[in-house]
């Protein structure tokens, strides 16, 4: 997200099966608040260092200011699945094949804009408001949803399938 750090992450990097999957968090530069073009670059810059160190298959999950990040880097080809959480998408299309899910709280300020991306999005693609839940972003994982929301998260990465041949 736009503020705060990695360790917002803490929840999911706990619970995600170590075994099967990588996990790679990291702060934005925060050059300036929803710096887009800051994002896009870095987040560009950290699929060149996974491509570099032979990772094949992404899944890019963005919160906040982390959802046009994700959604810059959606054509990559290593791309398989991507998570949209609550925030605005600068500009990049969903146009893609593999799975998405987007999520937000009903009552927070993005959930209107993450509904109209999950309209604009192409199949397949999966929306989740939780209702009566103003929380932002990875704050979900503080929120009287975040049992659930923890689950859809890690129901998303383990049901992506492998791909054929």
């Amino acid at each position: 997200m736009g503020y705060g750090g990695e360790e917002q992450w803490g929840p999911f990097v706990e619970a995600f099966d170590q075994d099967k999957f990588t996990v790679i968090t990291f702060n934005y530069l925060q050059r300036a608040q929803a710096d887009y073009a800051a994002a896009e670059n870095e987040v560009d810059n950290i699929l060149a260092t996974l491509k570099g160190l032979g990772f094949k298959r992404v899944i890019c999950m963005g919160a906040s200011l982390g959802v046009s990040a994700c959604a810059y880097i959606s054509h990559a080809p290593e791309m398989v699945g991507m998570v949209l959480i609550a925030g605005p998408n600068n500009g990049g299309t969903l146009d893609t094949p593999y799975p998405k899910l987007f999520i937000s709280g009903k009552l927070d300020q993005w959930a209107s804009p993450t509904e109209s991306d999950y309209k604009r999005a192409d199949e397949p693609k999966t929306l989740i408001l939780y209702p009566d839940i103003a929380h932002h972003g990875t704050d979900l994982f503080y929120s009287t949803a975040k049992d659930q929301f923890l689950k859809s998260l890690l129901d998303f990465v383990n049901n992506l399938q492998a791909p054929a041949g």
